[in-house]
């Protein structure tokens, strides 16, 4: 299975979080139809347990994962807080790994 992380940050656009959330989980919907495993484990991680997207609605997520977690995909999703997501030197450090 791959495990494919979706980096979440304040105002993040929700759609760049929920549309490739729902594109997994439709393959995966998909797969087990035809008798076959899901191959996408999808999960939205971020530094705070919480993230309220521009849209106004807020996200559980779950923690930034350590350095060998089994990550195979990063998705890092656009937004109005993508600039302060860039200065936040957490976040910055675990993308680099």
């Amino acid at each position: 299975m791959r495990r494919i992380e979706i980096l979440a940050y304040p105002d993040i656009q929700l759609l760049d979080v929920s549309g490739p959330l729902q594109v997994f989980a439709s393959a995966n919907d998909f797969r087990m139809q035809a008798g076959e495993p899901a191959a996408y484990e999808v999960v939205v991680v971020a530094a705070s347990p919480r993230i309220r997207t521009s849209a106004g609605l807020v996200l559980e997520t779950t923690a930034l994962p350590t350095n060998g977690s089994g990550l195979d995909t990063l998705i890092v999703p656009g937004g109005w807080g993508i600039n302060a997501a860039c200065e936040d030197p957490q976040l910055v450090q675990w993308v680099i790994g």
